[in-house]
């Protein structure tokens, strides 16, 4: 919401610390959005190490969903 501004005053900053909370109770998408606002420096400083850092801990965190997926087609 506040990353978009969906219904709310657009505000990196707060999108930031909400993925924050998120990410370090083991929310793998807060975390692979963290790291995105870190890889690009919006609402946070700019700093590679924390983007890498959350997007291994949205990896580690991701639920496998592989057996809902339809099999891949062979060519």
């Amino acid at each position: 919401m506040y990353l978009a501004g969906r219904g709310v005053p657009q505000d990196s900053t707060k999108a930031a610390e909400l993925f924050r909370n998120a990410a370090e109770q083991g929310e793998p998408f807060s975390a692979f959005w963290l790291s995105m606002l870190y890889e690009q420096g919006q609402g946070v400083p700019k700093d590679p190490e924390q983007a890498a850092y959350w997007k291994r801990k949205s990896d580690e965190n991701m639920p496998d969903i592989s057996h809902i997926l339809p099999p891949r087609q062979q060519k």
